[in-house]
């Protein structure tokens, strides 16, 4: 009798650590994304200080990716590349 005992506390604690792991492998997907939308978030600010330097370029419309016209300003040109391949970096 006391053999069946340890094999049903066995049962419930493997159970219970089986839950566990499931819970650390969904905290780390979570810890990934999270980690992500910080990233986004850094770039967004990092291009919006870009802007906000550049005020003349950015109300000319000079940093506009969505326009196939190259731009006269060589700042704007420079920030988009720069931030393009901090993106691809990141």
């Amino acid at each position: 009798f006391g053999l069946i005992e340890v094999l049903v506390s066995i049962v419930i604690v493997s159970i219970g650590l089986l839950g566990l792991a499931g819970l650390q492998t969904r905290a780390l997907q979570e810890n990934n994304a999270a980690y992500l939308r910080s990233q986004a978030g850094i770039l967004v600010y990092d291009m919006f200080e870009r802007l906000r330097s550049n005020s003349q370029g950015a109300a000319s419309d000079n940093y506009n990716t969505a326009t196939t016209s190259t731009t006269d300003d060589t700042l704007a040109a420079t920030d988009l590349l720069d931030w393009k391949s901090e993106i691809s970096r990141t």
